[in-house]
């Protein structure tokens, strides 16, 4: 299974999904991109958004999601819907602190 993990040059939103490959050690790929480079990239992406995980060449994007994919795909993901309710609840507040830490990258890049 080839995997890759593309964002720019930060942590950001992108940190989560390779601690979660690391984890469960998955050998992936740190692609990174920069803005040039980003225009011609985000065509191949799903919803033309990053960070985006290719598996064999697909692109998932959406990190919640995809933290949720992952998860499932190496076992960590909670089978106990309480359990899956407190992680999506994490989830959520996680992306309201974020929020602004997001913004800014997006106005330096």
């Amino acid at each position: 299974m080839s995997v890759k993990v593309h964002y720019f040059d930060v942590r950001g939103k992108a940190e989560v999904l390779r601690m979660i490959l690391a984890h469960a050690k998955v050998t992936f790929e740190d692609v990174i991109n920069i803005r040039e480079e980003s225009a011609a990239t985000k065509c191949v992406l799903e919803f033309g958004q990053l960070p985006s995980v290719e598996i064999d060449g697909k692109h998932h994007s959406k990190t919640n999601s995809v933290v949720r994919m992952l998860g499932t795909m190496n076992g960590s993901y909670p089978n106990d819907v309480c359990q899956c309710w407190k992680l999506a609840s994490t989830f959520i507040v996680m992306n309201v602190l974020t929020l602004n830490i997001d913004s800014f990258i997006t106005r330096i890049i």
